[in-house]
C-alpha cells in the first residue's frame, strides 16, 4: 500500500514552485493544524527533498515461458514511488528551490517542531484537528521523523536521500537510500543512482518472498545471497530488511559487489545508514569489489567471499554493455549453487505446490530503445529451458514483461524484461 506521503503534489506548466517558509503552516501554528494540512505539507517537502525514482511503478506485467514458479496475476506495483514528471520550465527551480540552504534550514525547523509536538499530534488533540480515516497520526509523525533526517543530511549538489517503502502491513520495508552524482560524468559510474530496474526488482521481493528463497520454512543453516552490479544496494538492503523482519534462526550473508570504488563508498554508506553497527547476529550484508571480466576468466582459486558459491544471485539494470552478458553469465555458473547434495532438507509451500527451493539468479533490465543489442544479448547466452536437453546448463526458466508509468502522469511507459535463470 503507498503511503499518503510519496504522491506529491502535481503542478501544470503555469503553475510556480512555493518555497517552505511561504508554503507550510507557520512554525507557531503546526501543533494547531489539522492532519489534512501536516500531510500535505509534508507531501510537499518530501516532493522537494525526496525525488522520487522515475520508471518504477509497475502497471501491469505478463509472463512468457513458463515453469514450476507460479504465475502472477497482472496487478499494481505495491512500491510507494510514483514519481511526476515536471514540466520544463518547473526543472531548474526544484533545482534552484534544493540547493537554498536558507529553505531547507526553514524545513528543518519546521519538522523538528512538529516532531516536537508527537504526542499532541498522534492524540488528534489540537484544536483544529479533525479524524480522517485515510490518515494515522503516528504514521504521519514518523514520515515527519524520516523527511527531517533527509532534510539535515547530506546536502551536496546532485546528492539525493530518499525513503522507498515496499509492500505493506506486517511485511512492509523501509529503506533510505542516498544517490550521487557521477564522477565527472563519467558513465562507468551510473551505479552512484537508484534506476528503475532496482526498484522493480526489489518489489517482487517484498511481493513474492518465497520465490527467491526468503520463505521461513527454507531452513539452510547458511543462506548466502549475492548482488551483482548492486549500485546503490537498493535490493540488498530490501533483502536485508525483509529478512530481518522475519527473525530467521539461520543465518543469511548478503554480498553486494560493484566494481567502481565511488560506487562501493556510497553503498557502504548506504548499508550503514540502514543497518547501524549491522543488523543483527544471524544477518550480515557486506559491499564488496568484482570485476566481473577478470572473475569470468579467472582459473585459480577465488578468494572470499567468492570462494563459496550462492543460493540466490539478483542483478538490476546490469546490462549496458555488449559484453556484459557473456561475463555475468560465467560468473553465475561459477558462482550459483549447483542442486543436487546440498539441496535445503525442508520445503518450501507456495502457489498450492510443495518444493524444493533451488538457486535461481534473477534479473531485471530496462528495454531501452538506446541499448536494443545490448538486451538482446542475454536470450544469446542464456538459452531457453525448452531448447536444452543436457542437464546442469544454465537456462531461462521464465521471462516476463514488466510495464511501468515512465513519468507518473500515464502517458509513458517503461518496459523491464524479468528473467528467473537456474540450472537445467
Amino acid at each position: 500500500m503507498a503511503s499518503d506521503l510519496a504522491r506529491g503534489p502535481f503542478l501544470s506548466p503555469s503553475d510556480t514552485l512555493i518555497p517552505p517558509t511561504s508554503k507550510l503552516p507557520r512554525i507557531n501554528h503546526i501543533r494547531d493544524s489539522s492532519l489534512p494540512e501536516l500531510r500535505d505539507a509534508l507531501s510537499y517537502l518530501r516532493f522537494i527533498y525526496s525525488p522520487a525514482v522515475r520508471g518504477s511503478r509497475q502497471i501491469r506485467r505478463t509472463r512468457g515461458s513458463v515453469t514450476e514458479i507460479g504465475s502472477h496475476p497482472e496487478e499494481p506495483s505495491k512500491t510507494a514511488e510514483n514519481p511526476q514528471k515536471l514540466p520544463s520550465n518547473l526543472e531548474s527551480d526544484l533545482v534552484l528551490l534544493r540547493a537554498d540552504s536558507f529553505e531547507r534550514s526553514y524545513a528543518i525547523q519546521w519538522l523538528t517542531t512538529l516532531c516536537r509536538h508527537a504526542d499532541v499530534i498522534s492524540q488528534g488533540s489540537s484544536p483544529n484537528s479533525f479524524n480522517s480515516p485515510k490518515i494515522q497520526p503516528d504514521a504521519l509523525v514518523q514520515d515527519a521523523a524520516s523527511l527531517l533526517a533527509i532534510c539535515a543530511g547530506t546536502a551536496s549538489a546532485g546528492t539525493h536521500t530518499r525513503i522507498m517503502n515496499f509492500g505493506g502491513g506486517a511485511s512492509a520495508v523501509d529503506v533510505t537510500l542516498t544517490d550521487i552524482p557521477l564522477e565527472n560524468q563519467d558513465y562507468s559510474s551510473v551505479g552512484a543512482q537508484t534506476w528503475g530496474g532496482a526498484c522493480v526488482l526489489a518489489d517482487n521481493i517484498v511481493a513474492y518472498p518465497e520465490e527467491f528463497g526468503l520463505y521461513p520454512e527454507n531452513r539452510r543453516d547458511t543462506f548466502r545471497v549475492l548482488e551483482l552490479g548492486a549500485g546503490t544496494g537498493l535490493v540488498s538492503l530490501v533483502l536485508g530488511k525483509l529478512l530481518e523482519s522475519e527473525h530467521r534462526s539461520h543465518e543469511t550473508n548478503i554480498i553486494a559487489t560493484d566494481f567502481y570504488p565511488l560506487v562501493l563508498s556510497n553503498l557502504a554508506n548506504n548499508i550503514a545508514a540502514n543497518f547501524p553497527g549491522q543488523p543483527t547476529p544471524r544477518l550480515s550484508i557486506q559491499p564488496h569489489f568484482l570485476d566481473w571480466s577478470q572473475f569470468s576468466s579467472q582459473t585459480e582459486e577465488p578468494p572470499s567471499p567468492f570462494n563459496e558459491s550462492f543460493d540466490l544471485i539478483v542483478g538490476a539494470d546490469i546490462i549496458y554493455e555488449a559484453q556484459h552478458a557473456t561475463w555475468i553469465k560465467r560468473c553465475v555458473e561459477k558462482l550459483l549453487r549447483k542442486p543436487g547434495a546440498e539441496a535445503p532438507s525442508s520445503q518450501v509451500h507456495h502457489w498450492n505446490q510443495c518444493i524444493y527451493y533451488l538457486p535461481h539468479f534473477h534479473l531485471v533490465i530496462p528495454l531501452r530503445p538506446t541499448h536494443t543489442f545490448e538486451s538482446s544479448t542475454i536470450e544469446q547466452v542464456f538459452p531457453m529451458l525448452a531448447t536444452v536437453q543436457s542437464r546442469n546448463q544454465l537456462v531461462i526458466l521464465t521471462k516476463e514483461s514488466i510495464f511501468c508509468d515512465a513519468n507518473g502522469d500515464g502517458k509513458g511507459e517503461v518496459e523491464y524484461a524479468y528473467y528467473v535463470i537456474g540450472w537445467s
